[in-house]
């Protein structure tokens, strides 16, 4: 109950204040999905479908038709992951309790949806089921958004309504549409993933002192690099800066009381949210075997490597919190370990922000993109990394794939 309380607190505090933005400007209700383009990222927001339906009709005296309208363009959805726990679903009785006018709210939507689904597909059950109150849904990466639309009865192109292309939104720049559904990567920003930011400033004008500075909007223009692969110079000044990268992540964490780290030793990285479904499960594992060689004497030749953990899990998720356990109670044994020394290092980050983020990510040089292939769409984390020059080691899913494609097979690690 109270979780649905808090979505539903944080969609209609979101929708107020931007009717309260356009209603300054005294415009036709008609424009409002011109002035706001309100994003949802699977079924957490949802809400925000019925309550500004709510709004716009008990609150503003619209009727169904405009207000069903506005929402309709105003709405796209982005779908992340298959897995149920981001799919989340609400007993009946429970949301009637909390929510009764939304519950008749959507009543409503599926008895219209239903009757104007059935009107242009009579006997096709199986495709009346689709997603509605939106004005593209996708995927979030093209092999993610083809497995979605696989895993979800879609509507034919019989009754598809006809919607404005929204690829001009930088949250929706589609690879592949399919009616009102599409797949496209989630774009991360080249000037903020790689230039603009205190943390990565070093490695931004070393490129744009080699190769100009167009590559801050036109990524393509980095392939300018290539020809400077082979530069002594240019390498040089290149693992110049991420030494200093590595030692500015290696103070920050010790002063958050983490364990000291070489920033000499390879840096091997995963940043992605806490699940339980493997992907911080096998860099565990990994971690326990690495630890086992170093002990058994079958790490001669390998680098000296430090494992960086960094995630976050939803309060109730206590499988995920026992993964945070496990990775903590490894690094309580390898950093204590005097057989080991410099040689490996386990360190769990918590409360990851935005601010830690830009920190870690210039200073990788290895990313773990190891989601299970056709689940978790593993999506800008794995750019971030890639545009501050870390390695990718991952699965072929998701934004990896593009990656891969971007980069070279050379540069890209298959795994699974």
């Amino acid at each position: 109950m109270l979780r649905l309380k808090q979505q539903y607190l944080l969609v209609s505090c979101s929708l107020q204040d931007m009717i309260r933005l356009f209603r300054q400007r005294d415009l036709d209700w008609a424009h409002f999905p011109d002035k706001f383009a309100v994003q949802l990222n699977d079924t957490h927001p949802a809400l925000a479908v019925p309550e500004l339906m709510r709004l716009l009709m008990d609150e503003h005296g619209l009727g169904w038709d405009e207000a069903w309208a506005a929402a309709t363009r105003a709405f796209g959805y982005t779908n992340h992951t298959l897995l149920p726990e981001a799919l989340e679903t609400w007993s009946l009785p429970l949301f009637a309790s909390v929510l009764p006018r939304h519950l008749e709210i959507i009543y409503e939507i599926n008895r219209r949806f239903l009757e104007e689904a059935r009107a242009r597909l009579p006997a096709d059950e199986g495709r009346i089921r689709a997603a509605v109150a939106h004005r593209r849904a996708r995927g979030e990466a093209r092999a993610h958004g083809r497995t979605w639309r696989a895993s979800r009865a879609t509507p034919s192109t019989a009754w598809r309504r006809s919607t404005r292309s929204c690829s001009s939104r930088p949250c929706c720049r589609t690879s592949t549409r399919s009616g009102r559904t599409a797949s496209s990567t989630s774009p991360t920003a080249s000037r903020r993933g790689a230039s603009s930011r205190s943390r990565t400033r070093g490695l931004a004008r070393l490129v744009t002192s080699a190769i100009g500075d167009k590559w801050v909007r036109e990524l393509e223009e980095l392939r300018g690099l290539e020809k400077l692969a082979d530069d002594p110079g240019f390498c040089h000044e290149w693992r110049k800066v991420k030494l200093e990268n590595k030692r500015a992540l290696a103070a920050k964490l010790e002063q958050l009381g983490l364990p000291r780290i070489a920033p000499e030793a390879l840096l091997d990285v995963q940043v992605k949210r806490i699940h339980e479904y493997k992907r911080q499960h096998l860099a565990a594992l990994h971690a326990i075997a690495l630890y086992l060689r170093v002990l058994e004497e079958r790490d001669e030749g390998s680098a000296p490597r430090t494992l960086l953990f960094a995630g976050k899990a939803a309060p109730g998720y206590k499988l995920a919190k026992l993964v945070i356990r496990l990775l903590h109670g490894i690094a309580e044994v390898v950093n204590s370990d005097k057989k080991v020394g410099h040689r490996l290092k386990v360190v769990f980050a918590p409360d990851l922000t935005v601010k830690l983020g830009q920190r870690i990510y210039p200073a990788a040089d290895l990313s773990e993109q190891i989601s299970l292939a056709g689940k978790e769409a593993s999506g800008t984390g794995n750019m971030k990394f890639a545009m501050n020059g870390a390695l990718t080691i991952g699965t072929l899913d998701g934004a990896n794939v593009e990656i891969r494609e971007a980069v070279g097979e050379d540069h890209f690690f298959l795994f699974g």
